[in-house]
């Protein structure tokens, strides 16, 4: 879990760092886009390979997979699909980009989260 934990803290990391490097936005997304979605594998491997572990690692496996299908695939698939519009008018499930955007945030550090305490619960096994 600790591995995820990192890989979480780095996507994440990586996001801010190149939006703030002044790329282009879209590009930008791009590069943050597909670390979340690589992220989102990740997590799902390391979930369904602690399943051993109980609750926790269906937990995480389910998190994994709602963040990877619900929120990273989507939000990285639309926003190449509307590769010309600003993110803030593009939709996703029907929500504009920024509060998408916003979910998809508060649906991480969620994650983040259970990843935290599934690694501090299950460190000694």
């Amino acid at each position: 879990m600790s591995g995820l934990l990192m890989a979480q803290v780095a996507a994440a990391g990586l996001a801010a760092v190149v939006f703030r490097l002044g790329l282009e936005p879209r590009v930008a997304g791009l590069i943050a886009g597909s670390a979340f979605v690589a992220v989102g594998i990740f997590g799902a491997r390391v979930g369904w390979a602690s399943r051993g572990g109980g609750l926790f690692g269906y937990v995480i496996f389910f998190m994994a997979l709602v963040h990877l299908l619900g929120v990273a695939i989507p939000m990285l698939g639309f926003r190449l699909l509307h590769w010309d519009e600003p993110f803030s008018k593009v939709a996703v499930w029907g929500l504009s980009g920024p509060d998408f955007h916003a979910l998809s945030t508060r649906l991480y550090g969620i994650w983040m989260l259970f990843t935290a305490v599934a690694w501090w619960k299950l460190r000694g096994r």
